[in-house]
């Protein structure tokens, strides 16, 4: 029910707010993400400054119940020809129901790129801004593969098609609240990094 969602975003609240490290801060919200959701994977996207002029995204996080590949930092220009690049720029959320099946006329590719090393099928993602108390967006959280039960594991095309779900509008406002705190820690962060 939504009130016990209210009671955990609570908890959750508490709990983030006493955590001073920013990588475990982070990795803590991908997973309560996860739990609130029901969803295979979460991935988070920072977004940084190159130089006075530019600025970029660094996939800078990624969590997945159904498969273990190494993890590397990845630094990509903010446009909106990817899927956490309109994010960034738009500050809309994306929901999409199967990242195979995008409407022709969007400016977004999904890149199919980590499924075909990995044999894993990414289907249904929510891609939501993050912003800072100046609304602007600092980091896109990316939730992935909504899942009809935590336990499944989703490795190929016939389970993703079997277990998953798209994103409803339920959860999207639990997320959506999650998705304010770290915002305010990032924000923190890089204030104290700055001093």
């Amino acid at each position: 029910t939504s009130f016990q969602y209210l009671n955990k975003l609570a908890d959750i609240s508490i709990s983030l707010s006493s955590e001073d490290d920013l990588l475990t801060l982070l990795r803590k919200i991908l997973e309560e993400g996860q739990n609130i959701a029901c969803c295979d994977a979460a991935s988070l996207f920072l977004i940084n400054e190159v130089n006075d002029l530019e600025r970029g995204l660094v996939f800078e996080l990624t969590q997945n119940d159904s498969m273990d590949f190494p993890f590397e930092e990845k630094r990509f220009p903010i446009d909106v020809t990817s899927i956490a690049g309109y994010v960034a720029l738009t500050d809309n959320e994306l929901n999409i129901p199967d990242a195979y099946e995008l409407p022709p006329d969007v400016p977004y590719k999904f890149n199919r790129s980590y499924d075909r090393n990995s044999g894993y099928r990414t289907k249904s993602i929510l891609a939501i801004p993050l912003t800072d108390k100046q609304k602007s967006v600092i980091s896109v959280l990316q939730f992935i593969n909504r899942k009809k039960a935590r336990s499944l594991k989703v490795t190929d095309e016939k389970s993703a098609v079997a277990y998953t779900l798209p994103f409803d509008s339920d959860i999207n406002v639990l997320l959506h609240a999650l998705a304010s705190q770290p915002g305010i820690a990032i924000e923190n962060t890089y204030l104290q990094n700055e001093i």
